[in-house]
């Protein structure tokens, strides 16, 4: 019993977030990338998805949307355009945040992967990636949850 509680007590502190005392999180509009117009909802649909989840989540603090779009309405970009990791990491900084969350859905026949960044303001590079795969567009929902999941880990 001992050794079970050394290992767990062990696990928990080498599995230990990046910011142990909480994290401030903006999540950004989704590229979506597939020949099926019908999926562009979906670029601020997951992130919505993303952020209900999120704040489930004891020690996430989540930014809403409408001061992120207010952010980015202030230096001249779209909440649904393209944004680089620089500019992630600038819009985290006004925000102040610490940690953007970019992401991708691509979809190929019935095949559907997203894809997330995880951009930590304070240097502006990418220290995390998280993927989930499924199978059909009725499966949305399950592969949102389980990206959140991931993006939990992360944190």
């Amino acid at each position: 019993m001992k050794f079970f509680i050394s290992l767990l007590l062990a696990i928990t502190l080498l599995c230990g977030s990046v910011y142990s005392q909480g994290v401030t999180v903006g999540v950004l509009d989704f590229k979506i990338s597939s020949s099926e117009d019908h999926l562009d909802y979906l670029a601020d649909g997951i992130p919505e998805m993303l952020i209900t989840d999120l704040t489930f989540q004891s020690g996430i603090t989540v930014v809403e949307r409408d001061r992120l779009a207010e952010i980015m309405a202030e230096q001249g970009l779209s909440i649904s355009g393209a944004v680089d990791n620089e500019q992630a990491a600038e819009i985290g900084k006004l925000l102040g945040v610490d940690v953007m969350i970019l992401g991708s859905l691509s979809q190929v026949r019935e095949q559907i992967r997203l894809d997330s960044h995880l951009v930590k303001v304070e240097t502006g590079s990418v220290y995390e990636g998280r993927k989930v795969r499924g199978v059909g567009e009725a499966n949305i929902f399950d592969l949102v949850d389980r990206l959140s999941e991931e993006i939990v880990v992360s944190l």
